[in-house]
């Protein structure tokens, strides 16, 4: 098996490769050297799952966060809200185009790919 970040590292003749693709962001590939075999993503994690009984841990321990009640009263204001937006260089739009990366309805940015951020993400990283 080769690994490499580049095509062409190694000269190969095209019948000796089996098989070539990328690894995906999130994806798991595993190389038994002593049997000599190779284990690709959904099969590791199908053996994962099934080692352990997840699902009925998660229904009997999960706690819903809405059910919670604290009783205490929190203010979801911000005092002099456009004076604080002006002077950190926000406008409006700024922070609605914020607002929708963070319900994934525009994308800032790829996980795992060289793709650049969203200029209004990039001009403004304290966000």
């Amino acid at each position: 098996m080769v690994v490499a970040s580049e095509v062409g590292v190694m000269d190969f003749e095209p019948g000796d490769i089996k098989e070539k693709g990328r690894l995906q962001p999130g994806k798991i590939l595993l190389v038994d050297t002593e049997k000599g075999e190779i284990y690709y993503d959904h099969e590791l994690k199908k053996q994962l799952a099934d080692a352990k009984p997840y699902r009925t841990w998660l229904a009997t321990n999960r706690i819903e966060l809405d059910e919670l009640k604290s009783g205490r009263k929190v203010s979801h204001s911000v005092e002099r809200y456009e004076q604080m937006l002006h002077v950190f260089g926000y406008s409006k739009e700024d922070v609605e185009k914020i607002r929708l990366a963070d319900q994934e309805r525009i994308v800032t940015a790829p996980m795992q790919q060289d793709i650049p951020l969203h200029p209004k993400i990039k001009e403004k990283p304290w966000v």
